[in-house]
């Protein structure tokens, strides 16, 4: 089962670590490397920089070095030309964020079965693809299942 996650995540994965988001952050990306069935979209590299950077305040050399780290641990799916119709259907049909709505493109295309993420509905499935709160309490089992420890 191939599982990925949205740039909210990653975020934390590089906050605080007595940060209690921080910890399930990064709980869930060594687990995800472990199993090898996490994989990062470009996208959400992308979209971390720009946080990082105009939000967290991390100078680009540090970015970088956090983008390359998370490179060499996971592998990075692009975006391609293909992602961009689906994607806007999507937009059409479900009124989804258009920047969203490439990375749920993305993620189906390379058949992720779940999203982890906080800013999705939590439990909706688009087809095929279910987006999950890891930060949800509610949700523990779920994890435990798709990524056990």
């Amino acid at each position: 089962m191939i599982v990925t996650l949205d740039t909210n995540v990653l975020v934390y994965a590089m906050g605080p670590a007595q940060d209690r988001k921080c910890i399930i952050a990064r709980e869930l990306v060594l687990r995800g490397v472990r199993l090898g069935n996490l994989i990062v979209l470009l996208q959400t590299l992308i979209e971390c920089s720009s946080v990082a950077i105009r939000k967290v305040g991390m100078g680009t050399t540090e970015v970088q070095n956090a983008v390359a780290l998370w490179r060499e641990a996971l592998p990075v799916e692009p975006t391609i030309y293909e992602d961009l119709p689906t994607a806007l259907s999507m937009v059409a049909r479900h009124r989804l964020a258009f920047w969203d709505a490439i990375l749920w493109a993305t993620a189906r295309r390379i058949g992720a079965q779940y999203f982890l993420t906080e800013d999705f509905q939590d439990g909706r499935t688009l087809e095929g693809v279910r987006f999950v709160n890891p930060f949800a309490a509610g949700n523990d089992s779920l994890i435990e299942r798709i990524l056990p420890r």
